[in-house]
């Protein structure tokens, strides 16, 4: 090998090196950041845990609430009413990220609730809501072709999740509103449900023309727990600790 092709060879690896690395590091960032939202929403687990009532969100037990577990973060995406009445040509350019994760809840297997974390400009997770249907998001997640890269988009209280797979867009409906004409749990592709959308956002925009769209979804039904109330909850069980106290040192006087 003379001295020429030996250079060629050298800068050809090197440069291959740099490109593994470019990736391997972007693969490892964005590794680092599921985990970060993966342990916020244990974080936020485990504060619902200590006063959510176990009977109201779907729990067999106060001990299958102590087991339950999250599964890895969706991410939330917003369709405005004015934007799904229109005639569009791909779904994927008229969603936007409005920052939330979904999680589903599971105990002992079984999919139980959600919990959903907001991300504040800092990039940390706050916990946000907890409540919802955790059964029929993973049923919706198991009716996709491939769970790598899905979004759960909410058109006011309508919910689906999407997904474009190998440049085709899929949509499960998850509810709580069906869609005309639309079954809830099917894989459908966008352009199969694009005409019951596109209705459901103009009989909607007939009734408020200034609906919005977002960010509220089925999670904020009920059976959800906001997590600006877990402060007067956990206030409001203060008087009650007193008097249950004060009753006790009565009786035992």
């Amino acid at each position: 090998m003379n001295r020429c092709t030996w250079l060629k060879a050298v800068l050809s690896t090197l440069i291959a090196g740099m490109i593994l690395l470019s990736g391997s590091g972007g693969s490892t960032a964005l590794a680092s950041e599921a985990n970060a939202a993966v342990e916020a929403a244990e974080r936020a687990l485990d504060t619902y845990k200590g006063f959510v009532p176990w009977d109201q969100f779907g729990f067999a037990s106060e001990q299958e609430l102590r087991q339950a577990r999250v599964g890895e973060g969706i991410p939330i995406y917003r369709l405005d009413f004015s934007t799904a009445a229109k005639d569009l040509e791909t779904l994927g350019d008229a969603i936007r990220d409005v920052k939330m994760l979904e999680f589903v809840v599971s105990s002992n297997g079984r999919p139980i609730t959600r919990l959903t974390l907001r991300q504040l400009e800092t990039g940390e997770y706050r916990r946000y809501e907890f409540g919802g249907q955790g059964e029929y998001l993973q049923r919706g997640l198991s009716a996709l072709p491939s769970q790598a890269g899905v979004k759960l988009v909410r058109l006011g209280a309508m919910e689906f999740l999407y997904l474009n797979h190998q440049g085709t867009e899929y949509v499960v409906p998850i509810g709580p509103i069906p869609l005309s004409g639309v079954e809830l749990l099917k894989l459908y592709t966008f352009k199969e449900v694009q005409p019951a959308i596109q209705k459901f956002a103009l009989k909607t925009l007939e009734a408020d023309p200034d609906a919005s769209g977002g960010p509220g979804g089925a999670s904020a039904g009920e059976g959800s727990f906001p997590a600006s109330w877990w402060m007067l909850a956990a206030i409001g069980a203060l008087p009650v600790g007193i008097v249950a106290r004060t009753v006790w040192w009565l009786a035992h006087r």
